[in-house]
């Protein structure tokens, strides 16, 4: 009985070989990037403001496949930090974003495209704030949505800055 089992693990080694392959090639190469500490100096100075955030833009990630590699860039620790109110006087949240990475053959370069639209609750009234981030690398994909990422949490908090400024909105 123990050298017809042999046998038959012998017989299953190819097809767990390959079973183990093609998930390697089907699932590609997955990586997980914090946004924080950002590399954006106006990023990295920003002073927090009295916002309180909605749980899942605390838990906010962007996701991205280029040639089987899938990235996910975790960014609400970035938020977090920039908003870190908790009272909800004023109250932001998340409707829908976009990213977009392509490659430039002119320009020999990655470039990237995020889109955020969030909502802004304050003193009862609705704030609509669009933001739309861009990044070019010439290196990698990842470079240039990292860059759209953090240009367009840049641009959110100075919408959210202009609102409680009163220029907004």
């Amino acid at each position: 009985m123990p050298a017809q089992r042999n046998r038959v693990c012998a017989g299953l080694a190819p097809f767990v070989a390959l079973v183990l392959f093609a998930s390697l090639v089907l699932g590609g190469c997955r990586a997980t990037l914090s946004l924080e500490p950002p590399l954006a100096p106006e990023l990295v100075s920003a002073e927090p403001l009295p916002i309180t955030l909605s749980q899942s833009l605390r838990l906010w990630k962007a996701s991205t496949s280029a040639f089987g590699n899938k990235t996910n860039f975790r960014f609400g620790t970035l938020l977090a930090r920039l908003f870190p109110a908790t009272d909800g006087q004023a109250f932001l949240s998340p409707v829908h974003a976009e990213l977009a990475t392509d490659w430039n053959a002119d320009a020999d370069v990655w470039e990237s495209s995020y889109t955020f639209a969030l909502s802004l609750q304050r003193d009862g009234k609705h704030h609509p704030i669009l933001a739309e981030g861009y990044g070019r690398s010439a290196s990698d994909p990842r470079g240039a949505d990292r860059a759209a990422l953090e240009d367009c949490v840049a641009r959110i908090y100075g919408a959210v800055s202009a609102v409680l400024a009163g220029q907004g909105g």
